[in-house]
């Protein structure tokens, strides 16, 4: 049964292939060759996997040829593997498997050949969990041999079992059928146990891709590689605030809308509604922000169905928005600071003629100003004006910018020991607002 070891590995190296898809640039997926050899023995492994959409088709083949003391053998199994590892909208995921093998070992009295052929066709069921809850096999065998005395034997069958992954993990033989047969070699003991030997291998086969194959595709469905939640993160709120959210859930590879359940969990502070229970997508949340600030809280979004699983953090930065001023003021002067909030009265420092601008609670974007300062010499200056916060959408996205425009007239008066004087402002000066964090 040298050819069982090849299969098992041949299968196993095209499950390996599966569970490390690391796509390159294009999408493709590099083709794997090797060949080492030890103590006589030669191995040689070629893959050719190729992927498109959810389906990887994958050639691999093995083989294994030595000699020692007199004998020679090789192992050839060469093998396709298909899947197509996203739920389709059925829940269903399909696999199908094609091995062939051949063994010959040669040597002074010594002559000994098998082969096989091994057509395997999986359907696994998906539940509303994602988990995988049904597996139908249906497998297609020829096995033969060739001994160094006596006549070959040979035989075709075919069998059926269905598989409950999970706690029972209960495999159940739902039937099969021996087509043409020849074992006329040896006793009749001998016979069943070649029979025996031939059905291990066919179990074997089973085995592998029940617990190997279809394993691998649960993990990649439920990692996100099939479904995915769209949300609008980070988020930035004010205290007390509320804010609306909608979640949609797309598929990734049929680019399609899907309107399986999303359930929102909150990591932090206030409140998510609805919270713990399955809402249809496309879906609306509302998150509550804290009375205070700075803060950060996450709303842990899931979606689990016979599509797949889906999650995505939505990050809410809880505080007013803080924003940089720097530029320059008039002629000779500078100035700079940063605005907590733009619905909070603030203040900027200025420099060339040293003080403070005070700017009041805006109203509907507008407000005034009040400026006290000193000059060189021992000038005190004070002064007072209207100001105007503007916004605007930044080219390409749906991210509003704003400005500080400080309006000209603004009149200023300047005070000496022994005389004093004023003057206006000649022209707006325009500020960008720049993020910088919370306050």
């Amino acid at each position: 049964m040298g050819t069982l070891v090849g299969s098992a590995a041949t299968l196993a190296l095209s499950v390996d292939l599966f569970n490390s898809l690391r796509p390159q640039a294009d999408g493709s997926l590099p083709p794997f060759n090797e060949t080492s050899q030890d103590k006589g023995v030669r191995v040689d492994i070629a893959m050719q996997p190729k992927l498109s959409g959810a389906v990887l088709d994958s050639s691999v083949s093995l083989t294994v040829s030595g000699a020692r003391e007199g004998t020679s053998g090789s192992d050839r199994t060469s093998g396709r593997l298909k899947v197509n590892f996203c739920p389709d909208p059925d829940g269903q995921v399909n696999l199908e498997l094609w091995l062939d093998g051949d063994t010959r070992i040669s040597g002074p009295g010594i002559r000994l050949g098998s082969e096989f052929k091994f057509h395997s066709v999986v359907t696994g069921q998906v539940d509303d969990e994602a988990k995988l809850a049904r597996v139908d096999i249906d497998n297609n065998s020829e096995f033969g041999s060739q001994p160094s005395t006596g006549r070959n034997k040979w035989m075709e069958w075919e069998t059926h079992h269905t598989w409950w992954p999970g706690e029972s993990n209960k495999v159940e033989f739902r039937g099969g059928r021996v087509g043409r047969s020849q074992i006329v070699s040896g006793t009749q003991a001998e016979g069943y146990l070649w029979i025996k030997d031939v059905s291990r291998f066919e179990t074997t086969m089973t085995f592998f891709i029940e617990q190997m194959a279809l394993s691998a595709s649960e993990k990649l469905w439920q990692d996100g590689r099939c479904v995915e939640i769209l949300a609008p993160t980070p988020n930035n709120v004010g205290p007390d605030s509320t804010t609306p959210f909608e979640a949609r859930l797309r598929h990734k590879i049929e680019d399609v809308e899907l309107h399986y359940g999303i359930l929102a969990r909150l990591r932090g502070e206030q409140s998510v509604a609805p919270e713990g229970v399955k809402v249809p997508a496309p879906a609306t949340f509302t998150y509550t922000a804290p009375s205070h600030g700075p803060s950060d809280a996450t709303v842990a979004l899931e979606s689990r169905s016979k599509r797949g699983v889906a999650k995505l953090d939505v990050v809410f930065n809880v505080g007013n928005q803080a924003y940089a001023v720097d530029g320059p003021f008039g002629d000779e002067g500078h100035l700079s600071g940063r605005i907590c909030g733009l619905s909070y009265p603030f203040t900027l420092s200025s420099s060339g003629f040293d003080g403070t601008f005070y700017f009041d609670l805006p109203a509907n974007g507008r407000g005034t100003w009040t400026y006290e300062g000193t000059w060189g010499g021992g000038i005190s200056s004070t002064g007072s004006g209207k100001y105007h916060i503007v916004s605007a959408l930044k080219p390409g996205s749906d991210v509003l910018s704003f400005q500080l425009v400080i309006e000209a007239g603004a009149a200023f008066n300047q005070r000496a020991p022994k005389f004093s004087w004023s003057n206006t402002l000649s022209s707006d000066q325009v500020y960008d607002l720049v993020p910088i964090g919370h306050c």
